[in-house]
């Protein structure tokens, strides 16, 4: 086997590899926590921003529609999770609400150290 052969066999199968990777992670982020807990991922969330009195079905339709978790798994969100995966838009950190992209350049030289 050639060396230019065997370099082809090794990228295609790191590119399987990565690929595999990325289905797992959506996947468990995903699907996971929907079908095994019994809930909708984003409870949690909706939870720390409810106002009493608020109706829950409004809140629950706004975040749907904003995080766009009424559309398809399959294409649609798995799709979109690409995009945003090749492009580093990671989104909106929950906690800080800030770019995550920006928390990971804020800790990144800490943990290089």
């Amino acid at each position: 086997m050639s060396l230019t052969r065997a370099l082809i066999k090794r990228a295609f199968d790191r590119f399987l590899l990565i690929l595999v990777m990325v289905v797992l992670v959506f996947i468990l982020v995903r699907v996971v926590p929907t079908y095994v807990f019994g809930e909708d991922p984003f409870w949690l969330y909706i939870r720390a921003q409810m106002m009493p009195g608020e109706p829950i079905e409004a809140l629950i339709d706004e975040y749907k529609k904003l995080f766009g978790l009424g559309e398809p798994l399959f294409p649609n969100q798995f799709l979109k999770y690409l995009h945003s995966l090749f492009t580093l838009n990671f989104g909106s950190s929950l906690i800080r609400r800030r770019a995550v992209i920006e928390e990971f350049a804020e800790r990144l030289p800490n943990t290089l150290r």
